[in-house]
């Protein structure tokens, strides 16, 4: 922070005079300042500059060459022994409007990468004229997806800091179980039984976002948090993904489980599940903020791999299922 021309530095202790000695006290510390090259009349008119009301560049034109010098000398000092702060750095904020930002930059990139995909495009551009296999598709890898939920859901039911957001997680936890066979079901209609199923195996993709959710959810259980708004949705009135389902006139025995999946979360607002825990969060600091805006972007890229790898697959194949036993 000292590199930066509008940091405002502002004392992070008390200050006490010992006779003809300046200290710095903080958390019952005593640091003693040593004037090495500047006097104790040019230390104390330092200090009274470190109120956090000025930048650092305020200070500077205020000093000659032989001052600024020996002024940035004196901060790097105080900066390692942590007795330095900035005013004009916001370093916390609330986890709402943590999350709010978080939205902003997932929204920013999905306009850029999954609403412009070649699944979605085509999926509800013209979905008519899209393959029949591109839609089982999405279902079967969705089943391995649902299969698989509770390697990265379980490691966040005991979320240690808040009670309330526990009990939030518990209840999706709950509701989500057996969607999985749901999907099975949807499966079935379209001649996939359990045994295909059991010896069926998921795009890589599918894999690779699971694995990443998991090491989230057991590593960084906040930004798992922030995911499942993403991976939910928030629309409560309508799924475009049936309603495509529709417009290619699937099977009724196929659309039907997957409807009923589909109004379970949608009725439960499960979409809404991410807000509510960041309501319960009272404040975020800087780096886990800069940490979650960095793994929203790996996060949405393979969110967007996920969907364009189901079209690169399905869409040339007649066979649903990549069978494990003919590997």
């Amino acid at each position: 922070m000292l590199e930066s021309s509008d940091f405002q530095p502002r004392l992070a202790c008390e200050v006490a005079s010992q006779g003809k000695e300046i200290v710095l006290v903080r958390d019952g510390l005593e640091f003693a300042i040593e004037p090495e090259g500047s006097s104790a009349e040019e230390l104390e008119s330092f200090l009274t500059y470190l109120d956090g009301t000025r930048t650092l560049s305020d200070i500077q034109r205020e000093l000659d060459a032989g001052q600024r010098q020996r002024l940035t000398s004196f901060l790097e000092d105080l900066d390692r022994y942590r007795l330095l702060d900035d005013a004009g750095r916001v370093k916390i904020r609330s986890g709402t409007q943590a999350l709010l930002e978080l939205e902003d930059l997932a929204s920013e990139l999905m306009e850029k990468s999954i609403n412009r995909n070649i699944f979605w495009t085509s999926v509800l551009g013209e979905p008519g004229k899209c393959p029949k296999s591109v839609f089982y598709g999405l279902a079967v890898e969705n089943y391995h997806f649902l299969f698989r939920e509770s390697l990265f859901d379980s490691p966040v039911l005991p979320f240690v800091p808040s009670a309330r957001a526990r009990h939030l997680m518990n209840e999706f936890y709950c509701s989500e179980y057996g969607h999985d066979e749901l999907v099975l079901r949807a499966l079935n209609a379209i001649g996939i039984s359990r045994a295909d199923a059991d010896d069926s195996l998921p795009l890589p993709e599918t894999l690779a976002l699971c694995n990443a959710l998991s090491y989230w959810a057991s590593c960084d259980p906040l930004f798992f948090f922030a995911t499942l708004g993403v991976l939910e949705g928030k629309d409560p009135e309508v799924d475009l993904f049936i309603e495509a389902c529709e417009k290619n006139e699937l099977p009724p025995g196929f659309i039907g489980p997957m409807r009923q999946h589909s109004d379970i979360n949608r009725k439960a607002e499960h979409g809404n599940l991410t807000r509510l825990i960041f309501a319960e969060i009272p404040f975020i600091d800087d780096e886990t903020m800069a940490r979650m805006r960095r793994q929203m972007r790996l996060f949405v890229e393979m969110y967007d791999d996920f969907y364009s790898s189901i079209w690169t697959f399905y869409s040339t194949t007649s066979d649903l299922v990549r069978r494990m036993s003919t590997l």
